[in-house]
């Protein structure tokens, strides 16, 4: 019983491990902020420069790219200016 439980968290400790690499090779923290903030305030200026950024980084996969795109015109789609 307590070998099968000590493999048990051994499984969890490497996914997580596993979880917390990708997280960080991928700037996923960086792409959510980002998706927070173009949903939750209103800096269209801010937003464009931001969005740049993020299109010209090579830790950020394309299709978190294209996502952050997509939402960007979405949040932007009325304001006459998309850039």
């Amino acid at each position: 019983e307590l070998r099968s439980q000590s493999h048990n968290v051994s499984k969890h400790v490497a996914i997580m491990g596993e979880l917390a690499r990708l997280v960080e090779i991928c700037s996923l923290m960086d792409v959510s902020q980002f998706e927070q903030e173009l949903a939750c305030s209103d800096d269209h200026s801010i937003h464009y420069k931001e969005l740049l950024d993020k299109l010209g980084s090579m830790h950020i996969k394309i299709p978190d790219k294209l996502r952050l795109g997509l939402l960007y015109a979405l949040r932007y789609q009325h304001s006459g200016n998309i850039n």
